[in-house]
């Protein structure tokens, strides 16, 4: 379990600003949509 925790965490490090860019673009689209 630490070993994924760690494996998650740095995922989540590197691929942050993806991650946000993802986020954002499927807010924008569930607003979009009503």
């Amino acid at each position: 379990p630490d070993e994924a925790f760690d494996l998650l965490r740095a995922v989540s490090q590197t691929s942050n600003t993806k991650l946000r860019e993802v986020a954002r673009a499927l807010v924008d689209g569930t607003a979009a949509r009503g």
